[in-house]
């Protein structure tokens, strides 16, 4: 068992769940893992969690859920009751929502992800998204 960080400090906002009883404290701070190295995204996640931070978000297209699983696992945190994992994929088909759902699940080791985003960061000059891959054909 890892140490247990105070989180505290960490502002929250509630947000009443679909049951109607009583609201869950999400984090209003996360840590964004698109833009970063793939290198970086494990220490940089270990860090945060370390540090009291409890939201996580990362996205089919960040290609980073093998770094973000290690990130958790080396940042000591033993209780992930209190980490809130924000997902996205894009809406390219039921199927493929569905695939790439269950890579994210696989991919991170968890039965379960706390939101679930559809994500169109729209076309830009060239024709590419974020890191370069081509935009996809629907």
């Amino acid at each position: 068992d890892g140490p247990q960080v105070d989180a505290s400090w960490m502002p929250t906002v509630p947000v009443l769940a679909f049951d109607g009883e009583e609201p869950v404290f999400m984090p209003v701070i996360a840590l964004g893992t698109g833009t970063m190295a793939k290198q970086k995204v494990a220490s940089a996640v270990a860090t945060f969690l370390s540090a009291g931070g409890r939201h996580i978000d990362t996205a089919a297209m960040y290609d980073n859920y093998a770094e973000v699983r290690q990130g958790i696992e080396s940042s000591g945190m033993t209780d992930l009751s209190d980490l809130v994992v924000t997902g996205k994929v894009m809406p390219l088909g039921r199927d493929r929502v569905l695939s790439d759902f269950q890579e994210m699940l696989d991919g991170l080791n968890m039965k379960g992800i706390d939101i679930m985003l559809l994500q169109w960061p729209g076309d830009n000059s060239d024709g590419k998204l974020l890191h370069g891959a081509r935009l996809p054909t629907c």
